[in-house]
């Protein structure tokens, strides 16, 4: 078992053909590749997963994963706590001329033998749903744009400049004309 009630290896063939269910939990620790886009990968991911035949092809997967990651907000550059709800549907076939005769609604899930990494099905779907740029929400308070304050070196604790501005001389002229 790799988490709390679910086996480390399925079969999706045998799976689908018996309507199996997967429920339960994995630990974001076992996801490496995952866990390189991640600032830790503490906590886990939660798994519900139908199993059940298809008539365009040997079964399919259906649920969602979520999981609440940690990554950098590309616009503070503070941590940002994001929350992934990802739905799953997927057609598990043996062959690439099979994954194209899919339905649109359903992504390929590739397998070659019987044995499949169930970490591996729920890792590249919580890939899959990163966000390419991460960032905190809109109205969290984190991270507002226009709340973070930044000095430069000849700044006074008042905000005013030590030093004259460059543009003070232009703003004398204009009020002169």
């Amino acid at each position: 078992m790799t988490g709390r009630g679910l086996p480390a290896f399925i079969d999706p063939f045998r799976l689908a053909a018996a309507g199996g269910r997967l429920n339960g939990r994995l630990p974001l620790a076992i996801m490496r590749r995952l866990g390189e886009a991640l600032l830790d990968q503490s906590g886990e991911v939660r798994v519900a997963l139908q199993f059940d035949r298809h008539q365009d092809c040997h079964g399919q997967v259906v649920g969602q994963v979520e999981a609440r990651v940690r990554m950098r907000c590309q616009r503070c550059l503070r941590p940002a706590e994001l929350e992934l709800l990802v739905p799953v549907s997927l057609g598990v076939v043996r062959s690439e001329s099979e994954a194209e005769r899919l339905p649109h609604e359903l992504e390929p899930l590739l397998v070659g033998d019987d044995r499949y990494r169930l970490s591996d099905l729920v890792e590249d779907e919580l890939l899959l749903a990163l966000p390419v740029v991460p960032m905190h929400s809109e109205n969290a308070t984190e991270c507002v744009p226009g709340t973070m304050e930044f000095k430069s070196e000849g700044a006074t604790e008042s905000g005013a400049a030590d030093t004259e501005r460059p543009f003070d001389v232009l703003a004398a002229l204009k009020k002169q004309q």
